[in-house]
């Protein structure tokens, strides 16, 4: 195997430790950990679409059981409304509050930054190359 390729899932962990890291510093002022970042983007990103904490967990890659502690957390934080959906009463229907909005707006302007920050390192047409080899990898994940 080529040695290149051992070094990949190590470095690919240490991006990802060291984004949260770093977002995790610059919003140590906010009332939002990365966590609830992640899944309070996800929901504020894809209005108008809503979802089941099922389908949140499967976007956001992560476990039902997880996922419910933050939501829980959240709902606590009144950052996000949870109501029924449809007639089953044990699925709820996930959508942001007002208050959940401005803090993903305050959160993700700090988010952006940073990794404009970070990318500058790359130019346009490398950081398009990055977006989607990571697409590929995610993708074939599925597979296994």
């Amino acid at each position: 195997m080529n040695p290149d390729k051992k070094k990949l899932p190590v470095l690919i962990r240490n991006c990802w430790f060291g984004l949260n890291y770093l977002l995790r510093k610059k919003i140590s002022g906010l009332p939002i950990t990365t966590a609830q970042y992640t899944v309070l983007r996800c929901i504020c990103e894809n209005l108008p679409e809503t979802y089941s904490q099922k389908e949140l967990a499967k976007l956001i890659g992560t476990n039902e059981n997880n996922l419910s502690s933050l939501v829980s957390r959240l709902n606590n934080k009144k950052f996000i409304v949870l109501s029924s959906r449809g007639n089953d009463r044990r699925v709820n229907r996930i959508v942001p509050s007002v208050k959940g909005k401005k803090v993903y707006e305050e959160t993700n302007k700090i988010a952006g930054d940073l990794i404009n920050k970070i990318s500058i390192v790359l130019n346009e047409k490398e950081n398009f190359r990055l977006s989607e080899y990571l697409k590929k990898f995610n993708g074939n994940l599925s597979l296994f």
